[in-house]
């Protein structure tokens, strides 16, 4: 749960915020990704506790092999996400119900294509990550399908710069709604014919998630899709927006097959086994260029999580 703040607290970082989002908004792109990485390289080197985590997780993951490159690794990471944050400062500046397609290119399989963008589309149970803009992936959706998006969210740090966000993400067809309560809200939304969007790719508790491998190490994965799909069978797009190389504002919308699965006798195996299945999907789609996901989240359950937790999971093995 959000840490409760102090009405002054909040209204400092509110004002700071507002500053520099406004300063952004007033500027050109290729303007405010220069200013963007400049302040990046400096909070690179005064940040060292997710400097740290990057570096150990994406060696852990064995992306990289050595801490040099984890380094250079950790940086470009950074630098990514400085970028992502000017965009979704401007996204709805720059991108309209008709020219997405001048900034974002879908890149679907052709069984993901027939099922979600074709001439016969279904609604979907979108599966996405903290990846590439995940803000525009939700956009982007939308603006290609036309089928309106309910997503579930926690609530902001700051309910003030959390308002700024939630105003974005409506204008961009999206529903929210909090976590209580929310397997009926999705539930309801797929009943009629509208998609729901869930980001399954952070720590999930143990009321909440099971436990998946995720490159080749032990994680917690939210259960939530595979829920709604075991109950509807309405298949599973798992797909990501990956930036594309080159210094500009381009994207492209990456979707794997769609995913469905013939439940057993076995719930609570089958739900496992299909988290598992949209998990190592997810896996491959950020394995294809690594340096757009979100490796400062901890992830993992045998690598920086707390150490009563670690001996608790060791001891019921």
């Amino acid at each position: 749960m959000p840490k409760l703040k102090s009405k002054f607290l909040i209204n400092v970082e509110y004002f700071t915020f507002y500053f520099f989002y406004t300063l952004i908004r007033l500027m050109p792109l290729k303007l405010a990704y220069i200013l963007s990485n400049f302040f990046c390289r400096m909070i690179f080197l005064c940040d060292p506790k997710h400097r740290k985590r990057i570096i150990q997780h994406s060696i852990h993951a064995k992306i990289v092999d050595n801490i040099r490159d984890a380094k250079k690794f950790a940086l470009q990471n950074f630098l990514h996400f400085s970028r992502v944050l000017v965009e979704v400062f401007k996204i709805e500046q720059l991108i309209k119900k008709g020219n997405v397609a001048d900034y974002v290119e879908l890149k679907a399989t052709p069984k993901a294509y027939k099922a979600f963008f074709g001439k016969n589309r279904t609604n979907a149970i979108i599966v996405t990550a903290h990846y590439g803009n995940w803000e525009l992936s939700g956009m982007g959706y939308y603006f290609l399908t036309k089928f309106p998006v309910t997503a579930i969210m926690r609530p902001f740090n700051n309910p003030k710069i959390g308002k700024i966000f939630i105003k974005k993400r409506e204008a961009a067809g999206h529903e929210l709604h909090q976590k209580t309560g929310a397997i009926k809200v999705l539930l309801k939304t797929l009943k009629k014919g509208n998609s729901i969007g869930i980001i399954a790719d952070q720590h999930a508790g143990s009321m909440e998630g099971v436990e998946v491998q995720f490159f080749n190490h032990p994680a917690r994965a939210h259960i939530s899709p595979a829920l709604m799909h075991l109950k509807t069978q309405i298949p599973i797009l798992v797909g990501v927006t990956r930036r594309k190389p080159g210094y500009k504002f381009q994207y492209e919308y990456v979707v794997s097959d769609p995913i469905m699965f013939s439940p057993t006798d076995n719930k609570e195996q089958d739900i496992k086994d299909l988290t598992q299945l949209y998990t190592s999907e997810l896996e491959k789609l950020i394995a294809e260029d690594p340096t757009q996901w979100l490796w400062a989240h901890r992830r993992w359950l045998d690598i920086n999580r707390d150490r009563k937790k670690r001996k608790k999971r060791k001891t019921k093995k």
